[in-house]
């Protein structure tokens, strides 16, 4: 049971007609509190009266540690200062979790956790759509079951409040007219009976007509050494549509059906237009414009039957069918001699995937269980290239098996996973085959009520990409042509994660330390061809890629009832080492800081991110100074107005810089979008909540709820 402790403050339930009845509940089921407010009619239809009404107040712990698995439910502080669940994850002080506010994703050391949303699987862009007063807890976990573990390593299970017999509506629309970008949200749901339905779409617009690009370059050989330097304009536009449609069918507790049908469509337009300076051809121009478009229409079935109290069977399948086109056309113009060349780089491909997972869980007691998983798959990609104009066609067939243990001991929780991954993939006559197990250690230790210590240690194989594994060439500039590799090998990875939360009332501080190794992990490697007159870039296997993070958060919430701080500080050592010996190595420093202010229905923020490089395989990013300033203001029940001012202390505005270092090769690109340091941004959120279409004689409230709707809300 959970640590979840109730009271009721004044309650007072007057009965104005006969034949009514008041219901009222409260209970801890799981780790999740629930509390219910119902009202029904016993012998008649007729529409009741109801008076004297007052609140009912159900009030818990914040914070509980429970089996692994911490649980949050949402102070009123965060809620206030939170437009959307991405916002609101990231003012929990979720251990590793990092909010990206332009994006507004959320991530944790790294990478993107699984999402639930009621206890099954969600789209994370559907963050985007929920909003932070409907979330009732949060819970997080490193013991993620095996039937979600090919979406990530640490699982998020956000509770809201299920409006049963009726629905809702969220729209919400973004515009940043100095940018020339757009975003709209869209969640509609509906509930009757066992079933559930809810459509959500996010819309992302971007145009940007004043980017400056500069590219450096070198490549070195025995045989040709070059350097280039480029410098010139890159507008470009993207359109980005993420409509979903979910259906949950619940018609007891022991049978679960959800079908969820996603589309991912997105297509961009670049133009180029620079001045290069070239050691070996002098100076030339360049005119380029790329075009790419996908759409990936994806078609998930889920089906969860518990048999008892013991044994529960989890289907999930998965079934996309991916399209990609993507062309390049660049044409080089030189002075002297005075002569023309073009290069075309066309790639289209089809995949078609579906991913089968079975697994069986049966619990020994209260503190035991196991858990049996099997995955499948079977995927075709096929791609084509304007030179030459012939399909290669990659056929994968994948088996995993899997077993995972979960044991308690007292406050002790212990989580152990082992399993064999048997992957094969073909193409044409090449054919590879990879056989790797795959294991993980947890331990999660509650030490008292305020003290948690968490580790884990995993090992786990990572997938090669179909792009990767074809070895095709074609030639995209003077000195560059692409290639693939049959030869590669699987990489591997090593990851070590240890960390302490401490919660002293208000006050939450968590330190961390993560070490991530991987092993033959891959990167682009630059080699000179005789036959092309180029270098060849291939994909090759590194050494090892280890990175090693010391990271502190703390947060403060609900400070003088009106005040919330948060912030975190993290260095960071990476280590790259390329099979002939050559190193790279990066130390960075990172902090981030946020203060927000509540009052009534307006709120208000500011946060300061600290520039950062990062270092992955061969690739370094680096991050700019970026200041938020921003402000809420809720009429009603219903609207949200908010007004967003981003400021960069750097005139050059928003920047993304990649740097690229490989043996015989060097690259650097700084993009920079003009008038951007100075941004304004202005949101509208529309919210509502509506009863049953069908059954207007039923009247019931809901806890909290200024529209009186036709609907009881369910907290569990």
């Amino acid at each position: 049971m959970s640590r979840f402790r109730f009271y009721c403050l004044g309650m007072l339930v007057g009965i104005g007609a006969a034949g009514v009845r008041m219901e009222v509940s409260a209970q801890s089921e799981g780790s999740a509190p629930q509390a219910t407010v119902r009202q029904t009619e016993e012998e008649t239809d007729s529409i009741p009266t109801v008076t004297d009404l007052e609140e009912f107040v159900v009030k818990g712990e914040s914070y509980s540690m429970q089996d692994g698995k911490l649980t949050i439910a949402p102070p009123e502080g965060v809620v206030a200062t939170s437009q959307f669940a991405p916002d609101l994850l990231g003012n929990l002080g979720i251990p590793g979790l990092r909010y990206d506010a332009e994006s507004q994703t959320v991530s944790v050391n790294g990478a993107a956790p699984v999402i639930l949303i009621n206890g099954t699987i969600a789209n994370p862009s559907r963050l985007k759509t929920i909003k932070a007063s409907d979330v009732l807890s949060v819970q997080f976990t490193r013991n993620v079951p095996l039937v979600y573990q090919r979406y990530g390593s640490v699982l998020i299970d956000i509770r809201l409040r299920k409006i049963h017999e009726g629905g809702t509506i969220l729209a919400a629309a973004e515009s940043d007219m100095l940018l020339y970008a757009q975003g709209a949200q869209l969640d509609a749901t509906y509930n009757r009976g066992p079933s559930q339905w809810s459509l959500s779409y996010v819309y992302s617009r971007r145009n940007n007509s004043k980017v400056h690009d500069i590219n450096t370059t070198s490549y070195t050989s025995p045989q040709l050494n070059v350097d280039i330097t480029s410098e010139g304009e890159s507008p470009f536009r993207y359109n980005t549509h993420s409509p979903s449609l979910n259906y949950i069918y619940n018609p007891s507790r022991d049978i679960l059906l959800q079908a969820n049908l996603s589309l991912y469509a997105h297509n961009q337009h670049f133009n180029t237009n620079t001045h290069a300076h070239d050691s070996m051809a002098g100076d030339y121009a360049t005119k380029g414009e790329s075009r790419a478009a996908s759409l990936s229409p994806t078609l998930n079935l889920y089906f969860q039957k518990t048999f008892g109290s013991a044994d529960m069977l989890q289907v999930d399948m998965s079934g996309t069918m991916a399209n990609s086109d993507y062309t390049m056309l660049r044409d080089y113009t030189y002075t002297d001699p005075a002569e023309d060349e073009t290069y075309l780089y066309d790639t289209r491909s089809r995949r078609r995937a579906l991913l089968t997972t079975v697994a069986y869980t049966h619990t020994f007691g209260e503190t035991t269980s196991l858990e049996v998983d099997y995955e499948n798959t079977v995927a075709r990609t096929v791609n084509r290239y304007n030179t030459p104009d012939e399909p290669y066609r990659v056929s994968q067939l994948d088996n995993h098996l899997y077993a995972q243990l979960q044991k308690g001991f007292g406050p002790v929780w212990l989580t152990i996973n082992t399993g064999i991954r048997l992957d094969y993939m073909k193409e044409g006559s090449i054919s590879r085959r990879y056989l790797h197990n795959t294991s993980s250690l947890a331990i999660n230790w509650t030490i008292n009520r305020a003290m948690w210590l968490s580790f884990r240690a995993g090992y786990t194989p990572l997938t090669i990409e179909p792009s990767q594994f074809i070895d095709h060439q074609q030639k995209v500039s003077p000195y560059r042509v692409t290639s693939g590799n049959p030869d590669l090998r699987m990489p591997q990875h090593w990851d070590i994660l240890a960390d302490y939360t401490v919660k002293l009332g208000k006050v939450s501080l968590i330190p961390q330390v993560v070490y991530n190794r991987n092993h033959y992990l891959v990167a682009t490697s630059y080699a000179y061809d005789p036959q092309w007159e180029a270098f060849v870039e291939k994909p090759v296997n590194l050494v090892y890629s280890d990175i090693l993070i010391g990271r502190l958060q703390g947060s403060a919430q609900e400070v003088a009832g009106m005040f919330n701080f948060s912030g975190s500080v993290e260095y960071s050592h990476a280590n790259t080492k390329w099979r002939g010996g050559e190193k790279t190595i990066l130390n960075c420093v990172y902090a981030y800081l946020q203060a927000q202010w509540y009052y009534r229905q307006w709120a208000a923020g500011v946060s300061y991110n600290f520039p950062c490089r990062n270092l992955v395989g061969d690739n370094i990013t680096k991050s700019g100074p970026l200041s938020v300033l921003w402000a809420t203001w809720r009429p009603n029940g219903h609207w949200t107005l908010m007004a967003r001012w981003s400021y960069m202390l750097e005139p050059r505005g928003w920047t993304y810089y990649s740097q690229q270092t490989a043996p015989g090769y060097y690259s650097t690109f700084d993009r920079s979008i003009r008038n951007s340091a100075n941004a304004v941004s202005i949101t509208a959120t529309y919210y509502c909540q509506f009863g049953d279409i069908f059954r207007t004689s039923s009247r019931s409230r809901t806890i909290g709820k200024k529209d009186n709707a036709k609907t009881y809300t369910t907290f569990d």
